[in-house]
């Protein structure tokens, strides 16, 4: 996982195995190719399906927040076994079924909020 120091703990809690600051270490350059099965990206900073596809095992999947975060047709060419997919929606299409059974996830102490 990858967060700012102030944050390590927390995703250390949260079963993180191994923790990377990225304000001191690019995580791109410590992540072997081919090593991880899911990268989620809260950011979406073009390119960054790029970097990350590469990254994943066969048939893994990267998963961004925002359009301008896919990696690009010719990185999926080079890898037609991965996956990458973006919400059609985030704040303009609340879900209130989805937010009830996570407001009783945290109520039944199966899910903890931050």
């Amino acid at each position: 996982a990858t967060c700012s120091s102030t944050h390590i703990d927390f995703v250390k809690r949260m079963g993180a195995d191994e923790v990377i600051d990225y304000h001191k270490t690019n995580w791109t350059d410590v992540v072997a190719d081919r090593s991880v099965d899911f990268v989620y990206d809260t950011v979406g900073i073009h390119g960054t399906g790029d970097l990350a596809v590469p990254k994943l095992v066969p048939h893994g999947v990267f998963v961004t927040l925002e359009g301008s975060g896919l990696a690009s047709k010719a990185t999926m060419r080079g890898r037609p076994d991965a996956r990458q997919q973006k919400p059609e929606c985030i704040m303009g299409c609340v879900q209130h079924g989805k937010l009830e059974a996570i407001s009783r996830m945290v109520e039944d102490g199966k899910l903890r909020p931050h």
